[in-house]
């Protein structure tokens, strides 16, 4: 009987030590620094929260997705003159004036003559610096036309009433007159026309706001 005791003791010692602490892992674990991981989390299907930095003032840092709504438009203010002209009546830009171009300038007469003491003096456009920039006329007196004849060569004209959007206003497309054919007639409101002619000269013989005239 007491061999059978002491063979169990010897069975007993061989076998491993039935303590829980055998079979446990009690490895002491020692504390992270605050912010460092020591190893990736595992994927547990949570993304981890994203820390946007706060941005300067002013400064973007990437496009912003587009939503479909246009960002507002920032119209920096014009500087006075920057304003671009508005269509129509511009006489302050009569453009370049072509050779030719004869402005009836009606002025006070001395002598006395002319209609109610003024004259029409039809003057080129060299005799002046600044030429005029005359508005169109839209409340001339009835009557008022103008008739050319040409001299010894070929006569091509042009009358204008005024500038519209810095471009002379053409009431009489280009004519052309030769040397004994009937005058060419203008009709209406008028305030410079243009001649070119090789030689021989012209003849304008017409009436302007009603004060009649004669240009050779």
């Amino acid at each position: 009987m007491l061999d059978d005791l002491g063979m169990l003791n010897d069975f007993a010692a061989d076998e491993p030590d039935n303590d829980l602490s055998s079979r446990l892992d009690l490895t002491v674990s020692e504390p992270m620094e605050p912010g460092v991981v020591d190893a990736p989390l595992p994927n547990l299907g949570v993304s981890p929260p994203v820390v946007i930095e706060p941005m300067e003032p002013g400064v973007v840092d990437a496009p912003l997705p587009n939503l479909g709504v246009s960002p507002p438009v920032v119209i920096e203010p014009m500087e006075p003159g920057d304003a671009a002209p508005l269509p129509g009546v511009d006489p302050g830009d009569h453009g370049e004036l072509p050779p030719g171009t004869i402005f009836p300038i009606v002025s006070p007469t001395t002598s006395g003559g002319g209609r109610g003491g003024m004259v029409i003096s039809a003057q080129p456009l060299a005799t002046f610096a600044d030429p005029p920039h005359p508005r169109p006329k839209w409340n001339c007196p009835a009557g008022d036309f103008v008739t050319f004849t040409a001299g010894s060569s070929a006569l091509t004209v042009t009358v204008y009433n005024g500038f519209v959007g810095g471009e002379a206003n053409t009431v009489m497309p280009q004519k052309t007159v030769n040397p004994g054919d009937l005058p060419v007639k203008h009709p209406g409101c008028f305030t410079h026309w243009k001649a070119i002619v090789a030689e021989g000269g012209y003849t304008a013989v017409g009436q302007m706001d009603g004060i009649p005239f004669a240009f050779q």
